[in-house]
């Protein structure tokens, strides 16, 4: 449906699709709205609306050509009952603004209203420019919704023109869902999710579970908009509170409200560095006794609160050496370079964060934070283009990661190298590197400016392993004298384009063997570490048996690999067939084929029978095997051709 622009004719009778009940769009990426305006007023009996991929959708509702009687917009979906839209990534509001909202008579006069009487589940997931509900001044209501999820929306607090609105949050629970139980919020831009007097957070009586996560600029949870001094706030049904990845969030709550959570049983904290407490006025949490804060579980006592567990924890979190974070929508770790919570970390783990671009904050001081790390791990973190920053982000790049011993970056299809040779030159400590399964890396060590030549020493670097790399050329392009005076183990394992180690002069005077895919290859004073890698390009690129590796004689027929129990080939990228033979290739073993990859076509180019009597596993994992031939004649399967008769 990509070429989709329209769902609905455009002459409708009076009673069109008046029955519909359920209607879900996805993956049309030309459509641009869901209703047009000839279509309010039909979906009477509409209860379910999912709308998922639209990549050009600007709108669900079209509005610019509604027109009523008293001169105010009021749209009601008497059935709807569950509203979901997720992944569309240019819509900004559910609804346009209408003409006469655009010629200034609704905007002055009254605001538009949206009712929603049967809605009980509102999900809006990964929006990222999403602003309001309705660009102009609206109201929504929603009496018996139960569930409101906002999850990776942008949730702007500025217009289009750079003014300042309401939050979208804001608008929606002010008043319009008093009855909601389950609320959970994600949006990168939300500063609190209440202002004004402690009001709002009072009419929200049926709320029992709470999810605030990955909102990267909120405060506090509760805010005071006026001169409110004194208050009371009842979350009288809350049950389960949890607050997740808020690095700005400094605490609930921090005037001096009174908070009462008479059926709190559960809260969770995590990644939450610069809450220093919980709130500053009078807390009343008597259901509680644990509270996750991180890793560990807290029980309360009469004299250890909610209060006291937090504030503990944001003082263990300054002496904090080990750091594991995962599944977040964070494009950075830290945010502000030079804070000082970070400063004593000897491990940091990062696993399956898929937003994250940056680990630090480019342009900041980051000496503090990285002094003391020794363990750096990164797993799949697809979004990430900058491992190392570039050294205008250290005061003294060449000791930035002096103290570094082991380096892990596994599926990271975003980055096209390590770092820079002037960060390079700091991993002085360094002695096991593993780098795998990153689609886009083309070098280890890059080049930041113009630097012609350099020295960088690996001084302690014993282990070095690159694996199932396919864009890597050389672990370094540059003119770069590169020594390892300690490494004793080089693995290089499905990088098809490696052509050579590095450019420039290489040292490695421990290093006896490199085991390239399967093979275990020693060194010699003239077969060093760049010989062997530039052999292993070569060989990859011809056929696995051919004539000129002695696998056969033309002058016979016959072809018997006789001492092979088992047959394996693996991540082969430029392998066109197995043999080249003359007519007929015999093999009475027991081969397993494995893996084959892209090109292959056939076990022989032309007229062959394959004899195996006692093949017992045959596997053909990933592999094109093509029903047409290189001039595009059409040939019978290579997997045919095996299994007819073998």
């Amino acid at each position: 449906m990509d070429n989709l622009e329209k769902i609905w004719h455009n002459q409708l009778v009076d009673d069109s699709f008046c029955k519909l009940k359920s209607l879900e769009v996805e993956g049309c990426m030309k459509l641009l709205n869901v209703f047009p305006s000839n279509i309010h007023g039909r979906l009477l009996s509409l209860e379910s609306l999912v709308v998922t991929a639209c990549g050009s959708l600007e709108e669900i509702f079209d509005l610019r050509e509604w027109s009523i009687y008293d001169s105010r917009i009021m749209l009601s979906f008497a059935n709807l009952q569950k509203l979901r839209v997720s992944t569309c990534r240019s819509l900004k509001n559910l609804f346009s603004t209408s003409i006469l909202a655009k010629e200034g008579v609704v905007m002055e006069e009254a605001p538009a209203r949206f009712l929603f009487p049967k809605l009980t589940s509102l999900v809006l997931y990964n929006l990222q420019e999403l602003r309001s509900f309705y660009p102009g001044r609206h109201k929504v209501e929603g009496p018996v919704l139960k569930t409101l999820g906002m999850s990776c929306c942008g949730i702007h607090d500025t217009d289009e023109d750079g003014q300042m609105q309401p939050p979208f949050f804001l608008s929606l629970v002010e008043e319009a869902f008093p009855c909601v139980e389950e609320l959970k919020l994600n949006g990168k831009n939300v500063m609190m999710l209440w202002q004004g007097t402690s009001s709002v957070a009072k009419s929200l009586v049926q709320l029992t579970e709470m999810l605030i996560g990955s909102c990267e600029k909120i405060r506090e949870v509760i805010g005071n908009h006026g001169d409110v001094i004194e208050d009371e706030i009842i979350f009288r049904k809350l049950k389960s509170l949890m607050l997740e990845d808020l690095p700005s969030l400094t605490s609930f709550c921090s005037w001096n409200f009174t908070l009462k959570f008479p059926s709190l049983e559960t809260v969770t904290v995590r990644q939450c560095p610069n809450m220093k407490i919980f709130s500053k006025g009078d807390l009343t949490t008597q259901k509680l006794q644990k509270v996750k804060i991180g890793q560990d579980s807290v029980e309360l006592r009469p004299d250890f609160n909610l209060n006291t567990a937090i504030q503990q924890s944001h003082e263990k979190a300054q002496n904090l050496e080990n750091l594991s974070l995962n599944r977040s929508s964070d494009e950075e770790i830290f945010p502000h370079g030079e804070d000082q919570t970070w400063t004593k970390i000897k491990t940091l783990d990062l696993y399956y964060r898929n937003d994250l671009k940056h680990i630090w904050k480019q342009n900041s001081k980051l000496d503090l934070i990285i002094q003391n790390l020794e363990v750096l791990k990164v797993q799949l973190c697809h979004s990430l283009i900058n491992l190392m920053p570039p050294p205008t982000s250290f005061q003294n790049p060449s000791t930035s990661f002096r103290n570094l011993t082991y380096l892990k970056v596994e599926s990271c299809n975003s980055l096209i190298n390590i770092g820079t040779s002037s960060v390079a030159k700091s991993l002085v400590q360094l002695t096991e590197m593993l780098i795998s399964s990153s689609e886009k890396i083309t070098e280890v060590i890059g080049n930041h400016g113009d630097v012609i030549e350099d020295e960088i020493i690996f001084r302690k670097l014993k282990s070095l392993m690159l694996e199932d790399l396919p864009s890597l050329t050389s672990f370094c392009s540059w003119n770069f004298t590169l020594k390892f005076p300690s490494l004793e183990t080089v693995t290089v394992r499905q990088c098809p384009n490696m052509k050579i180690f590095s450019k420039g002069d290489l040292t490695t005077q421990k290093l006896q063997k490199v085991k390239i895919g399967r093979e275990s290859v020693e060194l010699r004073p003239d077969f060093n570490l760049n010989t062997i890698i530039q052999q292993s390009y070569e060989k990859a690129n011809e056929d696995i048996w051919n004539e000129d590796n002695g696998a056969y004689s033309s002058e016979h027929s016959d072809f018997s690999i006789c001492s092979y129990d088992v047959a394996a080939f693996e991540a082969c990228w430029r392998v066109g067939q197995l043999f080249q033979l003359p007519e007929i290739a015999k093999n009475p073993l027991e081969p397993q084929t494995h893996q084959v990859k892209d090109d292959l076509r056939s076990f022989y180019p032309g007229r062959h029978i394959v004899e195996g009597p006692v093949l017992k596993t045959l596997d053909l994992v990933d592999c094109c095997i093509h029903d047409a031939d290189e001039e595009g004649q059409m040939q019978q399967p290579f997997f045919l051709s095996l299994v007819e008769e073998v």
